[in-house]
Parts: C-alpha cells; structure tokens; sequence
C-alpha cells in the first residue's frame, strides 16, 4: 500500500501541489473574509435562492415547474444530507472541488498542449480572484467547472472516437451540466455539428456510433426533468419556466448587454419566480401556466427584434465587447462590494486574459485537434451571451479555459522571440494592442456602487435590529435613487418595526404608486393597517394581494381572522381552509379557528 502511495504522489507530485496552492488560498480567502468582510453572513442574490430551495428539497421539494436551473440546488442538497446541513462542511467541499478543477484543467491542458502550458494553467487557475471568490460563495460556478473539464477530458480520449457505450454516457453528462448552465446545450450543438461535418464520407457511421448515442443519452435526462414539470406541475417545461423572462431581459429597448433587473420585478429570486406571472397574467388578463409565461416573454423579446432591426444589432454589438470585456455591472454584488480587494490581488486579471487567450486559440486550433472541443465550449458561453445577456457569474465557468489558451499564448510569444521572429511578434504586438484598447475594464459608477452598498448595508443593520442605522442607510440610498420601490418598502419596515406606523404606511403607498403590484409592500401594508385595528383597509390590500398570488397562504389566513373577528364565518371558513390547502403544516393553527367557526355560525 506504502509503495503505491509513494508511485501514485510521484506520478502526480506536481497536480498534488498544484492542489494544495489553490486549496491553502481558498482557506485564506475564506478566514479573511470572515475577519473583516461586512456581509460575511449575508450573501447576496441567488446564493440565499440556491440555499432556500435545497432545504425545500430536503424538506420535500418545491411544487410546481422549476423556475430556475435544478442541478446546483439538487447538488446542495446532496452535500447538506452529506453533512448533517453543517455550513462549514459544505463550504469545505466547495473549496475542495475548487482546487480539484485546478486539478483537472492541469490533466487537460497537458493533454491539450504540453507540461509547461499546463503547469502555468494550473497556477493561474489556482490564484485567479474571481474563481476563489465563486468557490467560497457556493454557487453553481465550480460544480459547472467540474462537469465542463471532465465532458472536456472524457472528449480527449483517443479510444472514444466510435464506442456507443461512452458516447452514450458522454450524452448524460452533457444532459446533467444542461440542467445547470444552458450553454451545454449550445455545446451539444456545436459537437454534434463538428462531427456531423467533419469527414464526410464517415457521415454515416459518426452518426451511428457517435451522434445518435450521444444526443440520447442527452435527451434521457432532458426527457426525465421535462416529465418531472409535466407530473409535478402540469406543464411541459423542458428544463426551466424562466428562459422566457432571461430572454426578455436580454432582448428589450432597455437592454444594455449585461444582466439588469427589470424595473417591475423585485430584485431577488423569488421575486422574479412570482412577479413574472403576475406581470403576464395581468397583460394577457387571465391565469397562465408556466409554459406560457415564457412564451409571453420571448414574443415581447422577438417584437423587440423584429421592430427594432437597427436597435437589436448594436444589442449585439453591446453583449460581444462586454463578453470580452472586465465588466463591473455583471459582477454579483459579493463580487462587486470586493473589487479594491480584486483589482488589488488579482494578478491575471480578465483584461489581460482575453487577448492572450484569443492569441492562443487563433495560433492553435488549426493545427491542434485536440483545442477545438475546449473552443466550442467558450464559444457556446459567448452565444448565450449574444441570446441573452452578461453575467460575470455564468462566464466565469469557461474562465479556466481562457486561462489555458493564455498560457498556450505566452509561451508560443515566448518561443517566436528565441526564433528571433520579430516580423511576427510586430504583427502580434500591434494586434494586441488593438485588443487591450478595444476590451477595456468598465466600472460602475460612485452613486451606483454607493446605492448598491446602502442597500445592502440597510439590510443587514435590520436584520441585527440596528433600525435607526438601517433607517439611515435606506434614506441615503433613496437620495441617491429616490423612485425605488424596493428601498421605500424596506425603509417602511423599519418605520413599522418602530411602530410608527403613519410613515410606514405613508412609504408602503409610496413604493405601490411607483410599482403597484410589489406583493410585499401591498402584504405589509394590509398588516399595517390590521395592527392599527382598521380592518377595512387591512382586508382590502389582503383581497388585493390574494388577487395577485391566490397562492398567498399568509393572505389567505389574515383575512379569516378579519372575517372570523366580524362574525362573517363562511368566509372565514373558505379562507382558512386555503390556508390549509396551501401550507398543510399550519394545521395545528387552523383546526381551534375552524372550530370556533363552526360551534358559533
């Protein structure tokens, strides 16, 4: 055993240190942050979703289609029941599958290209900010890492070429990295023309041993996800309801090429989840299902198109520069609020990838074979990018890959100046020149980071009961942007939370003149005006909100204590009942109300 320890770590000695580089400063990453990072406990945007829908799995699972991409939620469920739901074992084995992929893109570069291509890949991997950041942050990005270099590394096997058997598998592992990040299906595209294409008298038998094994194995996992919608929720969505919205986003007047909340949709998750629906249904003036929502939302996105021929095509202009481009309004906000930190420590930065990784992919993807399946993955996140839009989140996960042909690049400039090629190295020079100036950094502005930053710190100052610190916060924020919908109701949180109830209700109607379907000012509103006993109004927004979302449970069961406290028992009855139809569990809750209903009619 000692002796196949000892073969093993000398056979690998270099991928263990390489390891052990990344893992050492991910765990420094991790304590520092925890030293001194302000929001350390409070991450941000779709952290908190992926968190909030792997404990409802544990706890059952969600009803409905999915709305969102299922495999990272499925994956943190998998860890929590691993772990006995212990955080810092999850964020643990989120650093260590971090290290892992620098691991694995050692092993393919090596394959792809040469030892020092791949040691100098792995190094920068190891120390790049933005994939420590992701690791630490346990988002989907390293999982979709991981899936990526291995679909990557199973391709470069040379034995693969016409075995049905691992195409077939190759096909599910492509299918399950679709359920996370819809580029592979752009990839499985992109693969299957390749081979379709490449030998033409080979058509046939590509077709017979590779494509049809392939694009099944894909389609069985695709199959069973859109089933699971169809059975769980009664539609057929393929994978998710949300691409509709994405779509929209992407493809508007207002679009700039990089991801932007729409202004009627509140900023979170589950507000995009509801508010979508609501928004469609109230356009179309009747209930949709999942799949028609989307559909509501491409076609608003292809009017665009269609109307705007002119508008659309500098949109893409827009969305390729920011592809290659550092760009701030992408980052997520854990990202954003770190950037002194990023531009400080971040030795590779993305402004001095790019060009480097597009000298590398122009010198060897036509005489290196083994390059191409690594190019159609990069070029597959490029096309959602121009389908859709620009986050720093979803391109990160091809960020090794660039760093690859980075490092390719350098030492192919590295090997023209020992040939003393200088007519070349002129002509590479000049081109990266043009490349550094044209994919220059963008960063946001003061008053947008400053907005950002109040909001955030409003938050957590209420959350740690600070009210008047978040009230200042939240009242600085709105001088900055005083038609927020989202601060104004915040900051009326705070005003009822110090039960000045006047204010609160005075910013509630504030926030619902500017957005007058934002459920949770109308929710907090109706509560608002239940607490200071007038019951008309409190039963009027609760109507309104159940109006919006009959799915409102919380709704549902204030407006049966209304009724069940002014005597009126048949509606108290009806609502409690939807209460227990929707949230089964407050049954304990209901039964002594529906009691009293029923004993005094």
């Amino acid at each position: 055993m000692k002796n196949l320890s000892k073969t093993f770590f000398s056979q690998n000695r270099r991928a263990v240190e390489f390891f052990l580089l990344a893992l050492g400063l991910r765990l420094a990453y991790w304590l520092i942050l925890k030293s001194f990072y302000l929001f350390y406990d409070s991450p941000s945007g779709d952290a908190l979703y992926y968190q909030s829908w792997a404990q409802d799995i544990l706890a059952g699972g969600r009803p409905g289609v999915f709305f969102g991409l299922p495999l990272y939620a499925y994956f943190l469920a998998v860890l929590k029941i691993l772990t006995l739901n212990n955080g810092f074992w999850i964020r643990l084995l989120h650093l260590v599958l971090g290290s892992a992929n620098c691991v694995l893109v050692y092993y393919l570069a090596r394959r792809v290209f040469n030892e020092r291509a791949a040691a100098l890949t792995a190094i920068l991997v190891a120390i790049n900010f933005s994939l420590i950041h992701y690791d630490w942050l346990m988002m989907p990005v390293t999982v979709l890492i991981s899936l990526s270099l291995m679909i990557l590394l199973f391709l470069e096997r040379q034995e693969f070429e016409k075995n049905k058997r691992q195409w077939f598998f190759l096909g599910i592992l492509v299918g399950i990295a679709a359920l996370g990040d819809g580029k592979f299906l752009f990839f499985a595209f992109f693969l299957s023309l390749y081979y379709w294409s490449r030998f033409p008298a080979e058509r046939f038998v590509n077709l017979r041993f590779i494509l049809i094994p392939f694009l099944c194995g894909m389609c069985l996992i695709l199959a069973a996800v859109g089933l699971r919608n169809r059975l769980v929720g009664g539609d057929w969505v393929l994978i998710s309801a949300q691409s509709g919205l994405s779509f929209y986003i992407g493809n508007n007047p207002a679009s700039t090429g990089v991801f932007e909340n729409p202004d009627f949709i509140r900023p979170t998750h589950e507000g995009q989840d509801l508010d979508q629906v609501l928004m469609a249904q109230k356009a179309l003036n009747r209930t949709l299902k999942p799949s028609e929502v989307s559909s509501f939302y491409r076609r608003q996105g292809w009017e665009f198109i269609w109307q705007n021929p002119r508008a659309f095509f500098d949109l893409l202009r827009k969305k390729f520069l920011a592809f290659w481009c550092e760009h701030e309004g992408a980052y997520d906000l854990d990202l954003l609020f770190q950037r002194r930190a990023k531009n400080f420590l971040d030795f590779n930065p993305y402004f001095c990838i790019v060009p480097l990784a597009l000298l590398g992919i122009v010198f060897s993807i036509r005489k290196n074979f083994r390059t191409r399946f690594s190019f159609f993955l990069i070029l597959s996140q490029l096309a959602m990018t121009l389908v859709f839009f620009l986050t720093h989140r979803h391109r990160t996960t091809i960020l090794p890959l660039l760093i690859m042909f980075e490092s390719w690049g350098i030492f192919w400039i590295w090997g023209k100046i020992k040939e003393k090629n200088y007519s070349l190295l002129a002509f590479v020079g000049v081109c990266l020149l043009i490349l550094f100036v044209s994919f220059r950094p963008v960063s946001l502005d003061k008053n947008s980071m400053d907005f950002l930053w109040l909001s955030k710190a409003g938050a957590l100052q209420e959350k740690k009961g600070r009210l008047d610190e978040a009230k200042a916060d939240y009242v600085k924020a709105l001088q900055i942007n005083p038609h927020d919908p989202n601060i104004l109701c915040n900051l009326a949180n705070v005003f009822f939370q110090q039960k000045n109830y006047n204010e609160a209700i005075r910013n509630y109607k504030k926030a619902l003149q500017i957005l007058p379907f934002h459920l949770d000012a109308l929710y907090n509103l109706a509560f608002t005006y239940e607490r200071i006993q007038d019951f008309s109004s409190a039963m009027a927004y609760f109507y309104q909100v159940i109006t919006l979302d009959p799915s409102s449970y919380d709704a549902h069961f204030h407006l049966g204590q209304l009724h069940l406290a002014q005597g009126q028992c048949e509606n108290a009855l009806y609502h409690f009942h939807e209460t227990l139809r929707l949230k089964p569990i407050l049954k304990k809750e209901i039964e002594p109300l529906l009691s009293s209903c029923l004993n005094n009619p």
